[in-house]
């Protein structure tokens, strides 16, 4: 009888998940409100609730709303830095904002470790207990579950996995915004992330040099996270197609050459598009409830 409320907010679109104490999903849904504008999700998400607890969760108690943002904190569990695209979501006080105006407890969660935590609860990663989760989105980062709880970290950036990057490498990280720009350079004109997840061809032009640029970063962030974590397993997925994700996993497969240490398997994620937004339902089961 007990339901939580999810929200994610990408640089392209926000996502409202309603899910029931099991971790189904009662309603997924893109809200029809620009990310940059935080009052107008906001105000979305509280008229979302407000139909929802009105019909399907009628009678239903609310434990709690989770939400997921891009970025890294400075520190504060939750203030993010986030992309330039979500630049009005910068220094928010994210759970106090929220809790004021939705008068319910909120934990706020970077996307990776989000969709590291749906990994762990919806996905393939149950049995496992280390394990991390690569989000190819706008942006390339990790999110890190390890002994029944997401790793945060000191600072809480744990998975910040970008930060190993020097500032001329980071375009040859394996970011879908910078594949954009590669594919408009062989005449590909896919205007977002979005865009390219729903018309991707594996034999566009561009595409194998692009891994091929890509790949010696995403083999070294592959070795960090081996060195670091030691982690069973890593999954591919965040915004970045299926037959995409098979592909970076793929190239990734060779990054391991020190065969006395033992391996993490390397799996394409199987829950489809990105999945902040079940991860962030999920929190407030993880922290009260589970």
């Amino acid at each position: 009888n007990y339901v939580s409320v999810g929200v994610s907010v990408g640089t392209e679109d926000v996502r409202f998940c309603l899910m029931d104490l099991t971790g189904i999903p009662l309603v997924q849904e893109a809200a029809a409100v620009a990310p940059i504008a935080p009052a107008e999700v906001i105000a979305a998400l509280k008229a979302k609730m407000t139909d929802w607890f009105s019909t399907i969760a009628k009678n239903r108690t609310l434990v709690g709303v989770g939400i997921s943002m891009q970025g890294f904190r400075d520190g504060n569990h939750d203030v993010f830095h986030p992309p330039e695209l979500l630049s009005a979501w910068e220094n928010m006080p994210i759970e106090t904002v929220l809790s004021r105006e939705l008068h319910q407890p909120v934990f706020a969660e970077n996307n990776a470790t989000s969709s590291v935590v749906a990994e762990h609860y919806l996905g393939a990663g149950s049995d496992l207990s280390c394990i991390a989760y690569l989000s190819f989105n706008h942006g390339f980062g990790a999110g890190i579950f390890w002994e029944n709880r997401p790793f945060r970290g000191g600072h809480g950036n744990a998975g910040e996995i970008s930060a190993i990057f020097l500032r001329d490498q980071l375009v040859h990280r394996p970011a879908l915004g910078e594949l954009i720009k590669r594919l408009a350079g062989h005449k590909i004109d896919v205007t977002s992330v979005r865009d390219l997840t729903l018309r991707f061809e594996p034999d566009w032009p561009g595409i194998a040099e692009w891994l091929d640029e890509v790949k010696p970063q995403l083999q070294f962030a592959l070795r960090a996270l081996q060195a670091t974590i030691d982690p069973q397993a890593i999954f591919f997925g965040g915004e970045a197609p299926e037959i995409l994700r098979d592909m970076l996993v793929d190239i990734g497969k060779s990054a391991f050459t020190d065969e006395r240490l033992p391996m993490p398997t390397l799996i394409t994620s199987k829950l489809p598009g990105d999945p902040a937004h079940l991860g962030a339902a999920l929190l407030p089961l993880h922290q009260l409830v589970f």
